[in-house]
């Protein structure tokens, strides 16, 4: 047998949630903020990704001999968090400065109605269309 160690930072994002972990299409368990599971798998071609309800990160192939032990992380795709948070700060800014120096309330109706958009399509854009990237999991390997 071989041993697939899949661990998972401890961070704010998601912190609540346990992240599901699938090998070849199987549940095989989860994983909580800053947990290390190891789960025993047969020496073979594996299939690996880790779902929060509909969210998933790419699958990673990975191929492991008799006896051998690789060790994954799996956390969520950073890139997309600051591309949602760059976009809420943005929707503030703007909010505040509409209703700072707006001079009229028509307008400052519009440009909230139009930040309020731009932040649902960012939200669609990271919870729909990339959904399949949501979380990142990696194969560690140390620093020599």
């Amino acid at each position: 047998m071989s041993t697939l160690i899949i661990h998972r930072k401890n961070s704010f994002i998601n912190g609540a949630r346990s992240y599901k972990i699938f090998i070849n299409e199987d549940f095989v368990g989860k994983v909580a903020p800053g947990d290390t599971k190891k789960f025993e798998v047969s020496a073979q071609d594996l299939q690996v990704y880790g779902k929060l309800d509909w969210c998933t990160s790419p699958i990673v192939s990975i191929t492991l001999q008799e006896g051998q032990s690789k060790l994954l992380e799996i956390d969520a795709n950073r890139k997309y968090t600051k591309i949602f948070i760059g976009s809420y700060i943005a929707y503030c800014l703007i909010g505040a400065l509409y209703f700072i120096f707006g001079s009229d309330s028509s307008n400052r109706i519009y440009g909230t109605l139009g930040l309020i958009l731009l932040l649902f399509i960012t939200f669609i854009f990271i919870l729909v269309i990339k959904r399949k990237e949501y979380l990142a999991l990696k194969v560690f390997t140390p620093k020599q």
